[in-house]
């Protein structure tokens, strides 16, 4: 099947690495100082997303940034917001003809599997939602979303090129973060969480815990050597910890712990990981032991000390999102088949609609809820709940077929983030960058296979050739 080429882009001739800080550092810092051309870099944004699946996914990574800053910075507008919805559907147009055209109509089949589960939601909601039309607009701009996503990544025909901007695009969000940690505005939510750059202390500490996943993995399961790889680990890591976000770090320790004992590319290597696995657990608890104090810290860390004061971690994690969860389970209980409706508050006294104050468009609607599986039980009910438990499973698989542990990592940290905060369904806030990660995770591993999960096993079994499932795992980039 014929792919589309991207080209990288040159600014003045000058160098891959140096181009792409230069752009993401250029539109964050006119972002941050200028928010009013947020909407006109936006804009700008959905019509780039029309040349090239790389540029698409580009304009979503960089949408999402300008979307998500802190407003202790750039105030609390939400200036050209809407605007994020022209760059969604720009590139779901531009995936969708670019897509059927190369291909002769020719769907992926993970792209079709998509369509299910927004599919039933929609009618769903039209049944039983007490808001139809908020809960429309959310499947639509999902489903969109993630269509226009998957697609553009499967058209990818230079997915370590695009990796490296990824890498790029994390290393500038995280040392633009580091110097606010000593700044009242990097603590501008609550005076206690470090948010750096970006709107919430949680939201940081949810973005660092997957990302830092990847690169953890990338460093030290596929033993790249970088050293500004190192440098944004130790950075990264110190942040996470200032976030006081426990689902951050629950992320990261989850999925690299599993892809490093279970995952690691060839038998030497996972050897290695787990001997690296085992003598870092040797030497935190020898800390532990020796340092009393260390464990304190990491149980008043736990606990998030200073919050309503909990006496233990159950406490701690009642009033952080007990209450949430339990909400939720008995609108769930009540509604068990089709459940309240997609996208929408536990209370509809609580639902807020916020609007873009340039284009007076919807442009958000915030809906806290604190458990992936407890949030679709309610908003969907069980068929739902199942539909989307089988798209995640599909994605899934396909990471694993990659055989890259950082892809691998990615495609188990994503949903690990959402056991305290469900963010995977909100494409105004971490969901739109997330999904972006997802679906390189499905499918990037296309440009070394040259095909889908399916296809190769139906090519290697009409070929009776047992030899493929022996390759060696492909290099990982230079994220450098």
């Amino acid at each position: 099947m014929e792919r589309t080429r991207s080209r990288p882009p040159l600014i003045f001739g000058l160098g891959e690495s140096v181009a792409d800080y230069l752009v993401i550092g250029g539109v964050l810092t006119l972002s941050l100082a200028v928010p009013q051309a947020r909407a006109g870099l936006m804009a700008a944004l959905a019509f780039g997303a029309l040349v090239s699946p790389s540029l698409a996914l580009r304009a979503l990574a960089l949408t999402w940034m300008m979307t998500v800053l802190n407003p202790g910075i750039v105030g609390e507008g939400l200036a050209g917001g809407s605007l994020r919805y022209a760059v969604i559907f720009s590139v779901f147009a531009a995936a969708l003809f670019r897509g059927i055209w190369t291909s002769r109509g020719l769907v992926p089949r993970l792209v079709v599997s998509t369509i299910a589960f927004p599919a039933y939601a929609a009618l769903a909601a039209v049944v039983v939602s007490y808001a139809v039309d908020i809960s429309l607009l959310k499947v639509a701009s999902y489903c969109v979303g993630v269509i226009g996503m998957l697609w553009s990544v499967y058209l990818l025909d230079d997915s370590p090129r695009f990796e490296r901007w990824l890498f790029r695009l994390v290393v500038v969000i995280v040392f633009a973060s580091f110097p606010l940690i000593v700044s009242g505005v990097g603590y501008f939510r609550n005076g206690s969480g470090f948010q750096g750059i970006l709107t919430h202390p949680q939201f940081y500490g949810a973005f660092l815990g997957v990302v830092l996943s990847w690169l953890f993995v990338l460093r030290f399961v596929e033993h790249d050597r970088s050293r500004l790889l190192l440098a944004t680990i130790v950075v990264g890591s110190i942040s996470l910890i200032a976030t006081e976000a426990r689902v951050g770090v629950a992320a990261l320790i989850g999925s690299v712990t599993f892809v490093a004992l279970f995952f690691a590319p060839s038998g030497a290597q996972r050897s290695r990981a787990r001997n690296t696995f085992l003598v870092t657990t040797t030497v935190i608890l020898l800390l532990l032991i020796i340092f009393p104090a260390v464990g304190e810290a990491i149980y008043q860390f736990a606990i998030k000390e200073g919050r309503g004061n909990p006496q233990d971690i159950a406490e701690s994690l009642e009033q952080s999102r007990g209450q949430l969860i339990f909400t939720s389970f008995m609108n769930f209980l009540d509604h068990p088949m089709l459940g309240i409706g997609f996208g929408l508050p536990s209370d509809p006294a609580r639902m807020v609609v916020q609007y873009d104050p340039v284009l007076g468009l919807p442009a958000s609607v915030p809906v806290e809820k604190g458990f992936i599986v407890t949030a679709l039980l309610e908003e969907t009910g069980i068929i739902g709940t199942a539909l989307f438990i089988l798209f995640m499973i599909a994605i899934i698989r396909r990471a694993l077929w990659s055989r890259r542990s950082a892809l691998i990592a990615l495609a188990f940290a994503v949903p690990l983030s959402n056991v305290a905060e469900v963010t995977m369904f909100s494409l105004g806030g971490n969901g739109l960058f997330f999904w972006v990660l997802l679906s390189f995770a499905a499918y990037s591993a296309r440009a070394a296979h040259g095909a889908e999960p399916d296809q190769a096993r139906d090519a290697q079994h009409a070929a009776g050739d047992p030899a493929r499932d022996a390759a060696a795992p492909v290099a990982p980039p230079d994220p450098a």
